[in-house]
Order: C-alpha cells, then sequence, then structure tokens
C-alpha cells in the first residue's frame, strides 16, 4: 500500500515542473540583485530609453552590436520596458529565471516524448534534473545579455515538439506541422545563431524518430538547412539594411587566426572538444573569458590532443554501435556534437577559443547521455539494491551541481565580484586582464577619494603590465597603461609607454590616437593634430577621429581649412557621418547656428547619435517659432 501511493507522488504530472522551479529558485533567486555585467550594455542600450507601442517595432531594423541580428532577444527587453515604463534589472533578471524554467520544463516535455515507447520514463526526469541544474549554465541565466541563449534553445526545442506532430498519417496535416516546426526553428536563429546546429539534426530526428521515408527527409533537409542557410542574410539585409563590417576574431582572442592550418585547425578542434568534455563532467573551471594564452595551438602529437581524439572517437563509436539498441543514445551522442560544432574552432575561430554558453544548447544531449549510464550503472552494480543505487548517484551529483551553481552564481553578482574570482585562473589570458584593467580604469573615475583612485590605477597598470609579458604587440594594453600613468600624473611614462605600443603594435591607431590626445590635454594642439592625421593615415573610418581633428582646428580657428576638409569628406564619402557633423560643429565655432542645426539633422540621419544635441535643437526651434520644423529633429530625441 505504500509502495503505490509513493509511486503514485512520484509519478504525478505535476511533480517534475515544482522540482524545476523549486531547483531554478533555489539556486538562481539572488540573481535578481545582480547589477549589470559583461556584455549587458550591448543589449541594454539597444532598447530605447522610452519604449511606445510605436518604436516598440524599431528592434526589428536594428543590429546587435552593429553586425549580428538577434531582435527576438532585444525584442524582450523592449517589451520589458513598455510593460514597466523604465529599465529595471529586477525585473529583467525574473525574466531570465521564468524563460529557464520554462526551458527546462520543455526539455522535461521534449525527452518525454521521446521516452514514451521506453521502459524507463525516469529518463527524461533524470535528464531535466541534470541539465536545470548544471553549473554549466550560471553564465547564461545570470547574465542578462545571455537570454539570447535561452531563447535560442527555448525556441528550437518548440519546435522539435512541433516535429513530433508530424507522426499524423494524413499527408497535408504531416506537411502543416512540418513548416511550422521550420518556422519556429527559423525565428529561433534570431535569438542567436546557436541553435543552427540543428540543423543537422532534424532531418535524422525525422526520419529515426517520426518517418522512415528518405524523400519526406530530404525535404526537411533541404528546408531546414539550406531555406535558413541561404535566406537568413538576405532577410535581415532586407530588415536593417547591408553593412560592410563585420567584427573579425584577433589573435589575442584566438592563436588559430594566425596559425590557421589545416592540422591546426584539427588539433585546435580536438581540444576545444575536450575542454567542453570537461566543462560538462567536471563542475568547475568556467571562466569569463579564455583566449591566448590560456589556450594556445598544440602541435596534433601532444598528448591532451591525442587523448581528445581517442575519448571522441569512442563516444563517436558508441553511439554507431547502438544505433539499433538504443537510437535515443545514438540521437543524443549526434546532438551533442552537431551543437558544438559551430564552437569547436574548425570551420571559424571562436572569440576566447571557448566559452562555457558556448556549450549550453549541447550540454541538453549531454545530460540525457547522463541519465542513460546512471540507469546502466544501477542495473550493472550488484553490492547496492537497484533503486539506492539509482537515488544515491543522483542525489550526490545533484547536491554537487546545486553547490557549484549557487557559488558559481554568486561570482556573477557584479563585474567586481566576477573579475575577483576569476582573477587568481586567468593569469594567462591577455583579454580576460585587459577586461579587467579597463575595468579598474572605470572604478577609479567613479571613486571619490585619491587613495582608491591611485589603487585603481596602479591595479590597471599592474594587470597591463602582467598581460604585455605574454604578449607585447596588443597596442590597447600600451593604451589602457598609458592612460592611467597620464592619469596618475606621471605623464612622462605615459608618452614613453604610448609610444613603446606605437612602435611595438602594427595595428596601433589606437596608441596613436592616444598620444594625439595626450597632446590635446596638454593643449599643444599642433602636435595633437599632427598625430591625429597619423591616426587617419591608418584608418580612414575612424569618424570620430576625424570630428575631433576637426574640433581642434576650429578651436585654433582654422575654420577655412576645417569647412574645406569636411565638405570634401562628404563629397568623396556621403554616406560617412563624421563630414556633417564636422561641418555643424565648425558652423557652431563660427556662430551661424541655423547652418550648424541643418548639418546635425544630416548627421543624425546618417547615424549620429546624441539625444542632448538634439534636445538642443528642439528648443532652438521652440524659441525661434519654427514649430514646423520640429517633426524633423524630434526622432533623435530620444
Amino acid at each position: 500500500m505504500k509502495q503505490q501511493q509513493r509511486h503514485s507522488i512520484i509519478t504525478r504530472k505535476w511533480l517534475p515542473f515544482a522540482l524545476i522551479a523549486l531547483l531554478t529558485i533555489i539556486i538562481y533567486s539572488s540573481s535578481l540583485y545582480h547589477e549589470v555585467n559583461i556584455d549587458d550594455e550591448i543589449i541594454l542600450n539597444a532598447v530605447p530609453e522610452q519604449v511606445t507601442f510605436n518604436n516598440l517595432a524599431s528592434v526589428f531594423t536594428e543590429r546587435y552590436n552593429g553586425t549580428d541580428y538577434r531582435p527576438i532577444t532585444i525584442f524582450t527587453f523592449a517589451f520589458e520596458r513598455y510593460l514597466i515604463g523604465k529599465p529595471s534589472l529586477v525585473f529583467s533578471h525574473a525574466i531570465n529565471i521564468l524563460l529557464y524554467i520554462f526551458l527546462c520544463s520543455l526539455v522535461y516535455v521534449f525527452f518525454s516524448q521521446l521516452y514514451t515507447k521506453e521502459k524507463s520514463s525516469i529518463i527524461p526526469l533524470l535528464t531535466t534534473l541534470f541539465f536545470c541544474v548544471h553549473p554549466l549554465h550560471v553564465s547564461v541565466v545570470a547574465s542578462l545579455k545571455s537570454r539570447d541563449n535561452i531563447l535560442s534553445l527555448l525556441l528550437a526545442t518548440i519546435s522539435f515538439l512541433v516535429l513530433f506532430k508530424a507522426k499524423s498519417e494524413h499527408p497535408y496535416k504531416r506537411y502543416f506541422y512540418i513548416l511550422l516546426s521550420f518556422i519556429i526553428f527559423y525565428i529561433s536563429t534570431f535569438a542567436k545563431m546557436d541553435s543552427l546546429g540543428f540543423v543537422f539534426l532534424f532531418p535524422v530526428f525525422y526520419f529515426v524518430f517520426i518517418r522512415k521515408n528518405w524523400i519526406e527527409t530530404i525535404v526537411v533537409l533541404l528546408l531546414f538547412f539550406t531555406t535558413v542557410t541561404i535566406t537568413r542574410d538576405m532577410f535581415i539585409d532586407a530588415m536593417t539594411g547591408p553593412v560592410d563590417f563585420y567584427s573579425k576574431v584577433t589573435f589575442e582572442e584566438n592563436p588559430l587566426v594566425v596559425q590557421s592550418t589545416f592540422i591546426n585547425k584539427i588539433s585546435m578542434a580536438f581540444l576545444t572538444l575536450g575542454y567542453y568534455l570537461k566543462f560538462m563532467i567536471i563542475p568547475k573551471g568556467y571562466y569569463f573569458y579564455f583566449g591566448y594564452a590560456m589556450l594556445d595551438v598544440l602541435p596534433i602529437y601532444h598528448p591532451l590532443i591525442i587523448v581528445s581524439i581517442v575519448i571522441h572517437i569512442c563516444i563517436l563509436m558508441v553511439g554507431i554501435v547502438q544505433f539499433k539498441k538504443n537510437k535515443i543514445l545514438f540521437f543524443s551522442i549526434l546532438g551533442y556534437f552537431a551543437c558544438l560544432l559551430y564552437a569547436v574552432n574548425y570551420i571559424v575561430p571562436v572569440a576566447g577559443v571557448v566559452a562555457d554558453r558556448y556549450g549550453f544548447i549541447s550540454s541538453m544531449f549531454f545530460c540525457n547521455c547522463l541519465a542513460i549510464l546512471l540507469i546502466t550503472l544501477k542495473e550493472k552494480t550488484s553490492f547496492i539494491p537497484p533503486n539506492y543505487r539509482l537515488i544515491s548517484l543522483t542525489s550526490v551529483l545533484l547536491v554537487i551541481y546545486i553547490f557549484f551553481s549557487y557559488a558559481r552564481n554568486g561570482d556573477w553578482k557584479s563585474r567586481e565580484t566576477l573579475y575577483e574570482a576569476d582573477l587568481p585562473y586567468v593569469q594567462k589570458s591577455v583579454n580576460a586582464l585587459r577586461m579587467i584593467a579597463e575595468h579598474e580604469i572605470t572604478q577609479s573615475s567613479k571613486t571619490s577619494t585619491v587613495t582608491e583612485k591611485q589603487q585603481h590605477l596602479n591595479k590597471a597598470i599592474t594587470l597591463c603590465d602582467n598581460a604585455l609579458l605574454i604578449c607585447d604587440s596588443l597596442s590597447v594594453l600600451y593604451q589602457i597603461k598609458a592612460n592611467a600613468q597620464f592619469t596618475l600624473k606621471q605623464k612622462s611614462l605615459a608618452f614613453e609607454t604610448i609610444q613603446t605600443g606605437i612602435d611595438k603594435s602594427y595595428e596601433n591607431t589606437g596608441s596613436l590616437a592616444t598620444k594625439a590626445e595626450f597632446f590635446a590635454r596638454e593643449n599643444n594642439l599642433d602636435s595633437a593634430i599632427q598625430y591625429y592625421q597619423k591616426t587617419l593615415l591608418k584608418d580612414t573610418s575612424q569618424a570620430e577621429i576625424f570630428v575631433k581633428m576637426i574640433d581642434l582646428k576650429n578651436k585654433k580657428g582654422l575654420f577655412q581649412e576645417s569647412m574645406k576638409e569636411s565638405m570634401l569628406l562628404i563629397k568623396d564619402r556621403p554616406h560617412f557621418l563624421a563630414g556633417y557633423q564636422n561641418v555643424a560643429n565648425t558652423y557652431l565655432y563660427m556662430g551661424d547656428t541655423l547652418l550648424a542645426v541643418n548639418y546635425f539633422i544630416e548627421a543624425f540621419k546618417r547615424g549620429v547619435e546624441n539625444p542632448e544635441m538634439a534636445q538642443g535643437i528642439k528648443e532652438y526651434f521652440i524659441n525661434k517659432g519654427m514649430n514646423e520644423r520640429l517633426p524633423e529633429i524630434e526622432p533623435y530625441t530620444q
């Protein structure tokens, strides 16, 4: 009787969802009070400060960080502001937690559907619980920016659940659900491209679990793979317009960019796979940035590479051998590799080489393999009764995962806590040290006491020195160090440091511009202009440098020279916003406000964002009784 009651409690439909919610709240409830963290500003700044019904859809016409296209993610933040009327970190973190609970619930439903005909109904629950509490996911749930990962997997999982409906014998219903599944998946790529790995899984999934029909499977393959890869960029260009700039991975982000031979790519791919397997198995060692020289290109015969090759070939062989006996295990192993494919540094070098969030989607399939392994161990070992073996092993794993996830979530409270927690472990990462040094510079400007300011600046210098020992050709390190020295009144050292950056770095436009800044701050306008000109000879695309150089010429009263250069720039590059902004500034210096206003409006039309200036122009129109021109400036005041 008691056993029957216990069984009825376990099999209640609401229990898995209650466990998911409870465990998520235990681990992540403290993230409600987290501050803005790494890259969160990219998402938050993409949303209008004041969101109205009229501008709510404007996020679909903008690219994420000027390059990628993630309007679904940005729309959720815009809709938040529309609902509550203002930005709220607490509300945003709460949405992240709710979305994660919903995602874990869908993971449970998905695997429950897969295991409908299987004897063991406990595997979907184990899979979901491991997925829910896995420490790999902390950076995804605790970081607002990484909502894109959650939404991408959530929508892709829904598309799989819809594809289940294609089991219908009625052809029109079957094709309808295939098409609907594709549409939802297509939308998931506009949350983030991470879900693109699923395009390799949909045809396999359809053939193995839906219908063993080669023609329909090929149709699914063509629909999901070919259509997405061909039409996605065309759609984005139609919505936002084409862009000439795409961010490129640099050496300090991934050393493979300068060592990209066929053998090196294979070596780095298996090194990367080894790290992701480590991330899945060992619940620690997740740092905010890896890159050079945390991970370097190793020779193909290196013991780590050989071990990784052997392990991963064995994993693949297990999946192939088990195809007839355990199709779900085969599918999960395939899913694990397919969803990591974009991040293994073979197709393209990945920023940072590895990152825990890159393995987020693959971890869903890893957790299923882990659940299958535990069920197998339950049957194979004999020194403890089977049910107690399963309960004890599961409990130990869950407790370990929960402990590490809870602790790691605390690290993500703010940049300070994250950097403090990870700094001892990222001493070989040039970019990690650079990021912390930049943060110290920022913090120095916010402190009220001289002693604290000096502490932050000296720490930034030390971090730069440590990074320069690893890579002494990175221009930005010299810029950060020199800026800290200049602020500390160590001006001769600052000039010496920035000149070293100019001499040692091939891409030294930043160092040239920084030296120009130093001369400008010293009121040596001629030298400042000279170094701005040197910067522009290296890189003519830097609009900010054009503006600063012309501003210095205006301060010297060289109005005709400034106007001539700016007009020439407008003629040669009519879509380049700096020309219009420069002319506007020059007219302001000359006292011709009306002409300055006209050129400022042209600059705003070409992408200059300056709401304060736009508001000033609006007030100018009102004071001059030029109300008919208010609609020209109104869109740029927000």
